[in-house]
């Protein structure tokens, strides 16, 4: 068995010796290749006239190739961007406002037509256009320094589009006057 495998080693061994080391080309131009038994084109082969292809590497490597090592450092930042068109200009986002006193009075507002006191702890402010589809948010707290301690609610007005009725009461949850501020957000 080892005299087979030593006399296998020189047969393969012996061969790639002498295709890389004898000349490539035969002495007569034309004619077979003396040392491969094949024409010098042929054994010049893909890679040009240096002779025959060497072993490709230790095909056992082969399963390494999808492995990658850890990521390196971040590069520098590239050059900022080109500014962009300026865009149109938005609407407020709340364009209907009041203050009111707690008698009732409009002490400031944008975009209220009227202001009015029913009943205790009750008012009601009308808007100079349609409010039903909007988002009421009310507190209590009027145009002085005065603070109010209660609740406070706000809500749409029955039967008047561009009305919000606002409820205000004490800490018990009696109704009671108090000074306010209202916005609509639509």
């Amino acid at each position: 068995m080892i005299v087979a495998c030593i006399a296998l080693a020189f047969a393969l061994g012996g061969g790639s010796y002498a295709a890389t080391t004898l000349p490539t080309k035969s002495a007569a131009p034309g004619k077979a290749n003396a040392v491969a038994g094949t024409s010098s084109a042929q054994a010049a082969g893909p890679r040009g006239p240096r002779g025959p292809r060497g072993p490709r590497g230790f095909r056992g490597l082969r399963g390494l190739r999808g492995l990658t090592g850890p990521a390196g450092p971040a590069g520098a930042a590239g050059p900022a961007g080109a500014k962009g068109d300026k865009g149109d200009k938005g609407d407020s986002a709340t364009g209907l406002w009041a203050v009111v006193d707690p008698n009732g009075t409009l002490a400031r507002n944008k975009g209220a037509a009227s202001a009015q006191k029913n009943a205790t702890g009750q008012y009601q402010v009308v808007f100079s256009q349609d409010v039903t589809g909007c988002s009421y948010q009310a507190t209590l707290g009027g145009p002085t320094t005065t603070p109010y301690n209660g609740q406070i609610t706000a809500f749409q007005l029955s039967g008047v589009a561009a009305g919000i009725r606002v409820n205000t009461y004490n800490s018990a949850g009696a109704a009671t006057d108090g000074a306010f501020s209202l916005a609509v957000f639509c």
